[in-house]
């Protein structure tokens, strides 16, 4: 799956359970707040990202933006063999901002 050039919001917005697999989320924008360009992880979410790539996407709301590439606002985030690359925010985390306790498990 390919998602590219979203110019008002993130990529893909979780409130649910998501697992992506064999992604590229690539020159996404948003200006919403706690949004990052790539994927938006929801406190009430649970997301699984594997074997993907999260490259040149941006979060451009310089009061509370989020990160470009991935906002883990929740606790249930696990990552495995993800490239985060060229990624950035007005404020926050360029590639990732995780606002979890523990943040996001890495593999």
């Amino acid at each position: 799956m390919t998602v590219t050039g979203v110019t008002n919001g993130t990529g893909l917005l979780n409130a649910g359970t998501a697992t992506v697999m064999n992604s590229v989320f690539t020159g996404n924008r948003t200006a919403a707040s706690f949004e990052a360009g790539g994927i938006t992880n929801t406190t009430a979410g649970t997301l699984v990202v594997r074997d993907s790539q999260r490259v040149n996407n941006h979060s451009l709301n310089a009061t509370v933006g989020a990160g470009g590439g991935l906002a883990a606002l929740g606790e249930r985030v696990d990552l495995s063999n993800v490239t985060i690359s060229g990624n950035s925010a007005a404020i926050g985390g360029g590639g990732v901002l995780s606002r979890a306790v523990c943040g996001p498990r890495w593999r």
